[in-house]
């Protein structure tokens, strides 16, 4: 494809697929008309390309970006560097970027982000370091941020995370952290996130959620813990999450729920609590979640409820028990579920002899 077009409104798209007919090494100063498999990016490569807006090099196989090459691009707002062979960028590449706005460097096999990286973007809403080997974030690497709006750091290998790796991005809406190794999270590392809307950080290793982790985040609506190694739950852990809509802490080791776990959430829609250790549930623990539609308890160690244990729950949908050892159920143990269309019990030791006719 050509890689760069002049359209009639007077700015310039750039398209570098890996795909292409042509074979090119790098791109020097004053750039060819047609470019593809890229593997370095010099310094002044677009010096006269000034009206560039959006530049995209997905899947080609960059090794190299020398400090200014993205010089004299005072109006670029996009720029796309995924599946590239990077391993690592130099302070000072993405300088002299005021306008830009996302920045996707995806699948890209980054091993380090030095600090200073990204100083100079503050008008960068977006930034995906999604599928690197990024082992840990520098203090203040995202600190002239102030305007992003969108972080995905998932499928990287961040062990731990600086109390304050996030301080300064005031305005972030998406931040994403799954499939990393962490172990802990320090308390107060969301405390300038009031605006947060989604949190994902499952698939990694965490032990326990510090108790005030999440009491800033009056917004949030979509929290994702599942597959973590989370025995205990801190009381009250999830107050203040009153738009929460989804949370899934499936697939962990949590052994109890505490009685004042669960806030008023007036708009949560579904809750994952499968494939833990939960023997009991106590009398109530759900009463605050008055919209919920699906509960999920499969595969847990459950081997009896509680008369009052779903109370609360008039507008529950759907409710998962499976694979538990429940071997009878209180005949009001489902009053309080006028709604309810699925119940699925399969595989408990329910005897042929329970009034609800199920076997093992």
């Amino acid at each position: 494809m050509s890689l760069g077009s002049f359209s009639s409104a007077g700015w310039w798209s750039m398209h570098c697929w890996g795909s292409g007919l042509c074979w090119m090494r790098e791109i020097p100063t004053g750039l060819p008309g047609n470019a593809t498999h890229i593997t370095a990016i010099r310094k002044g490569a677009f010096t006269y390309m000034p009206n560039l807006v959006k530049i995209l090099f997905i899947g080609n196989k960059i090794k190299t970006v020398e400090p200014g090459a993205f010089d004299n691009l005072d109006k670029l707002r996009d720029l796309d560097i995924s599946g590239a062979l990077l391993e690592e960028l130099a302070v000072g590449t993405f300088q002299n970027l005021p306008s830009l706005q996302r920045l996707e460097l995806r699948d890209s096999h980054l091993r380090h982000i030095p600090k200073g990286l990204f100083d100079g973007l503050e008008n960068l809403g977006e930034l995906s370091l999604h599928i690197n080997a990024i082992p840990s974030l520098p203090e203040g690497v995202f600190d002239s941020l102030v305007n992003l709006t969108f972080l995905d750091l998932s499928r990287n290998r961040i062990t731990t995370l600086p109390g304050d790796a996030f301080s300064k991005l005031r305005r972030l809406q998406v931040l994403r952290l799954y499939e990393n190794e962490l172990r802990d999270l320090p308390e107060g590392l969301l405390d300038s996130q009031q605006g947060l809307l989604e949190l994902s950080l499952q698939r990694n290793r965490l032990r326990e959620l510090p108790p005030m982790l999440l009491r800033s985040l009056p917004h949030l609506e979509t929290l994702l813990l599942d597959n973590n190694l989370i025995k205990l739950l801190p009381p009250q852990g999830f107050f203040s999450l009153n738009k929460l809509k989804l949370l899934t802490l499936g697939s962990n080791h949590i052994m109890e729920l505490s009685c004042c776990l669960f806030d008023v959430m007036p708009h949560l829609r579904e809750l994952d609590l499968g494939r833990n250790n939960l023997a009991t549930l106590p009398d109530g623990i759900f009463a605050n979640l008055t919209s919920l539609g699906k509960l999920i308890l499969s595969h847990n160690q459950l081997a009896a409820l509680a008369r009052g244990a779903f109370t609360g729950l008039s507008k529950l949908l759907d409710l998962q028990l499976d694979t538990n050892q429940l071997s009878a159920l209180d005949d009001e143990v489902f009053a309080s579920l006028p709604d309810l269309k699925t119940l699925n019990l399969r595989k408990n030791q329910l005897g042929a002899s329970s009034p609800w006719g199920m076997t093992s």
